[in-house]
């Protein structure tokens, strides 16, 4: 498995874009050191391990996002470098090209799914971060909530729970509660009769009744509520914005830990400031997101300096918690934040208004 799972949708699409990239720098004549059986092999390893994950329609427009990702790529590095971040001036013939697929290779701290390596007289370094959604909506990126609490105001995200709880008191003693309760609960459930036919539905598409990411299922949450009578997301939801606003009380006033807390943010988001591509499918009709171009990843990065302010608003029988970020007269108010049942949060970005 990888060490950084993704959807399956984007898993496939971002070999795809690989292959696609290579084939089409080979077809021009520009030197490549990737081989392309290769980058195909690794293709097919990825749809035998999550294609399974997907229907057939989905499938379809992974692969075509996939091709989508790649043609860009190959357009912007032959015609337009500067929108990759590149020299404007960059004449391609003079390179060889290295295509790499790194997002199941590398740890959860690199956003890279794709590496370029071109060399020549120097040797320039892009690295990629690639989407492939539905729609204008996407992830940049998720992790436990403790450990972002931990990244983000205790310099560490291996937070032990007693330190965790000292550090920001009654939300967190509660929080972990909540957390202890749906685990025992997610425990209870794979134990008892009441899992069998997920799990025959599963071992069935899947060949096997282990299930990736156990605690995340439908069902488990389903049989929480059905049990407990309130939805554990929307609980912890809840809790983990009075940890936030407990943890931004213990800053006030120290500029280091205002500082650091920025620097932390931006790795909880992914390091925006890195190429980031998002092949939206809506309709059939893709269009490629680059956010070195688009309003929104702009308005984002301008804002994630020192001197940023965000808070967190509670969002009554939700998942979802509002998130506003300012820094001085500049907003940006596109971020949002996910609470799953087990705990995990995950940042979203909205681009739906921009070209």
């Amino acid at each position: 498995m990888p060490v950084n799972q993704k959807g399956a949708n984007g898993i496939i699409a971002e070999y795809k874009s690989a292959s696609q990239l290579n084939l089409a720098l080979a077809n021009a004549g520009i030197r490549i050191t990737a081989q392309q059986s290769e980058l195909d092999d690794e293709l097919r390893d990825a749809m035998t391990r999550v294609g399974n994950e997907l229907t057939g329609e989905q499938l379809a427009r992974a692969l075509r996002q996939g091709v989508a990702l790649g043609d860009y790529l190959f357009e912007c590095i032959t015609q337009s470098p500067a929108q990759l971040g590149l020299a404007d001036d960059m004449t391609t013939s003079q390179y060889s090209v290295h295509v790499d697929p790194v997002g199941s290779k590398t740890n959860s701290g690199d956003p890279a799914d794709l590496r370029l390596t071109f060399t020549g007289a120097d040797t320039i370094e892009l690295p990629v971060s690639l989407k492939a959604y539905h729609g204008p909506q996407s992830s940049l990126g998720s992790k436990s909530g403790r450990a972002s609490l931990g990244r983000l105001f205790m310099k560490t995200e291996k937070v032990k729970e007693t330190d965790f709880v000292k550090f920001f008191g009654a939300p967190a003693s509660a929080y972990q509660q909540q957390i202890s309760l749906f685990n025992a609960t997610a425990d209870e459930f794979y134990a008892s009769d009441a899992s069998k036919q997920f799990l025959d539905e599963y071992q069935a598409r899947k060949g096997t009744r282990k299930p990736n990411n156990p605690r995340r299922r439908k069902e488990v949450g389903d049989y929480f509520t059905a049990k407990h009578g309130f939805v554990s997301e929307h609980k912890l939801a809840d809790l983990y914005v009075d940890c936030y606003d407990a943890g931004v009380s213990k800053i006030h006033g120290d500029a280091t830990a205002q500082r650091e807390f920025v620097t932390s943010l931006r790795f909880l988001l992914g390091n925006p400031e890195i190429l980031v591509l998002n092949a939206e499918d809506g309709d059939g009709n893709i269009k490629i997101v680059n956010s070195l171009t688009n309003d929104t990843y702009r308005s984002l990065n301008q804002v994630l300096r020192d001197g940023l302010s965000m808070q967190l608003t509670k969002r009554a029988s939700s998942s979802v918690i509002g998130v506003g970020v300012t820094n001085g007269s500049a907003s940006c108010d596109k971020l949002s934040l996910a609470m799953w049942k087990d705990g995990t949060i995950q940042f979203k970005l909205d681009t739906s208004s921009d070209s």
